[in-house]
């Protein structure tokens, strides 16, 4: 196609409040056609909105990132088709939401192995995007959300540790993870 001759029309949705209210959800149908050939493509684009995200921060809490990539995936109607994820700058929040769903495909793929490491997975994807997951808390918020993702997951297979698995809480407090001098660190380079 060529994007000086293509038309968008669109009808937009009004936006749905998330169940948790940190964000919303709207769903806009385009047709696109390009004026060279007369083929019309039609997709379906679903925008979620996560509105309480701080730049350069991280959420309180684990449960609104795994319940806003649950979504997308619910809408997503195949693997082959994409997921736009964006963020003011395009690195930290972007990286973060990027690096756990990317641990999610693999775990719902069954492509895990005993070699699992998210730091080099984190360093994969910032070869490819500079400064993706952009700070400490950033990091160690993917390290929280992945834990609990493999909680979630192991709950769900029949195993005789289901009953220890209860007992684990991915803690929310920052405090147990850093000291007063680790939260000026700046950007973390890995």
């Amino acid at each position: 196609m060529n994007n000086n001759n293509q038309d968008i029309n669109g009808q937009n949705v009004d936006g749905q409040p998330y169940s948790n209210g940190n964000g919303t959800r709207g769903t806009e149908n385009c047709d696109t056609a390009s004026c060279k050939e007369p083929v019309v493509l039609e997709r379906t684009v679903c925008q979620f909105h996560y509105t309480t995200w701080p730049d350069h921060g991280v959420p309180d809490s684990v449960e609104p990132i795994l319940e806003l990539i649950r979504l997308i995936r619910d809408v997503q109607p195949a693997e082959d088709r994409p997921i736009l994820v964006h963020c003011s700058a395009g690195c930290g929040r972007t990286g973060t939401i990027c690096c756990i769903d990317y641990v999610w495909n693999l775990m719902h793929r069954g492509q895990l192995d005993a070699n699992f490491d998210l730091c080099n997975i984190i360093s994969e994807m910032r070869q490819q995007r500079m400064a993706m997951v952009q700070t400490l808390e950033q990091y160690i918020l993917c390290h929280r959300t992945v834990a609990a993702l493999f909680i979630q997951h192991l709950k769900l297979a029949d195993n005789p540790f289901n009953d220890t698995l209860d007992s684990i809480e991915i803690s929310d407090e920052r405090d147990e993870v850093f000291d007063e001098s680790s939260e000026d660190l700046g950007p973390v380079f890995i």
